[in-house]
């Protein structure tokens, strides 16, 4: 695969990552390490590369040398942190996104070679606070 993106974690934001490349045309490969979420995902037709760490090897191994982009999306910043690292170590043109749960570490994250970071959790808060104020976001607001 060539000119792909690398998903690494499928979980709640990975996933949406991933599912909204693909609607726009990108190809994707996810990389995951739990069996439901890769069963989900097959089942729904994605490609999906099953394993446990994700070090050189993996990253070998879904094309990290001709792909487009990686999302380090794991659930974990530490390993965040070492997936950027290894990924932007390997290659250098990569674009690297990155979500992060720890605002405190954006400088660490972008000194490690991340072009995008967000926190979930950040925007999420923000978007509710922009409908409160009536600002509603109907792609990512549910109004009840």
């Amino acid at each position: 695969m060539k000119n792909h993106h690398i998903v690494c974690g499928a979980g709640r934001v990975g996933k949406n990552v991933g599912i909204k490349l693909i609607e726009n045309g990108e190809k994707v490969v996810f990389v995951e390490k739990e069996s439901d979420v890769i069963n989900a995902l097959r089942r729904k037709g994605y490609l999906v590369y099953e394993t446990g760490p994700v070090d050189e090897e993996v990253l070998e191994s879904v094309g990290i040398k001709t792909a487009k982009a990686l999302t380090a999306a794991l659930g974990d910043d530490g390993k965040n942190l070492l997936l950027v690292l290894t990924a932007r170590h390997i290659n250098p043109n990569l674009k690297i996104a990155v979500r992060i749960k720890d605002k405190s570490l954006i400088s660490k994250f972008k000194h490690a070679g991340a072009d995008l970071i967000i926190i979930p959790e950040t925007v999420g808060g923000i978007k509710l606070a922009e409908a409160l104020l009536g600002k509603v976001d109907h792609a990512h607001v549910i109004q009840v």
